[in-house]
């Protein structure tokens, strides 16, 4: 197991592999200090114009504001490599998106709803791009999701958020003050009710159909 100090990312490796990789991500003051660097460069050598590339200030100032901060913590946990069976902490979430600690109830509630739009976003960008599914460690961290686990997995989690929501609407439908309905309002209310037992039975029928064919 190695540990990316700076970015918390835990990655595992293959045993004997001579893969390495290393926490080289560039924040925003380290390319500041780049573009500083440039300026001085070019005062000294009395050339005002065409600094080197690797310090052109426009291309650095673009890169740092191209992309939300969040798209540009999957850049760089890709870069600094994250890989599946890897670990990603919430604090580093925090720290690399620029997120400070609460101090009030009213900066929580803004802390906790911009972690969760943060992760959310992580969560479908490195699914969707890189084919890397986080799941919910029990301490709250994430952990990539290896390829070989990823179908079942998907599928349990999927199946376990449609049976939720349909306990959600199956209840609601039910629990009705039919005293306050006409014969017609009670009669549409029947008639959903059987049609949504209908359905969680067609659901469950096609969910054990999945876990067959997942467990076969």
């Amino acid at each position: 197991m190695a540990v990316n100090s700076r970015l918390g990312i835990q990655t595992s490796l293959p045993s004997g592999s001579d893969t390495t990789w290393s926490a080289t991500a560039r924040t925003g003051s380290a390319w500041l200090d780049v573009a500083r660097q440039g300026r001085a460069w070019a005062d000294n050598s009395g050339k005002a114009s065409s600094l080197p590339s690797v310090v052109n200030e426009r291309l650095i100032m673009e890169e740092l504001n191209l992309y939300p901060v969040w798209k540009q913590f999957v850049k760089t946990v890709i870069e600094s490599g994250l890989t599946y069976g890897s670990t990603l902490h919430k604090q580093t979430i925090a720290d690399q998106c620029g997120l400070k600690e609460p101090r009030t109830i009213a900066e929580k509630t803004e802390y906790d709803l911009s972690m969760l739009g943060f992760v959310s976003e992580i969560r479908k960008t490195l699914l969707t791009e890189h084919n890397m599914l986080l799941a919910t460690n029990y301490d709250g961290s994430f952990r990539v999701i290896e390829p070989r686990e990823q179908t079942a997995f998907a599928i349990e989690c999927g199946a376990k958020s449609i049976a939720r929501e349909m306990r959600r609407m199956a209840d609601g439908v039910k629990f009705v003050n039919l005293n306050m309905l006409d014969q017609d309002e009670r009669r549409k209310n029947m008639d959903a009710q059987a049609k949504i037992s209908m359905l969680a039975g067609m659901h469950r029928t096609s969910e054990n159909e999945l876990q067959r064919v997942v467990s076969g």
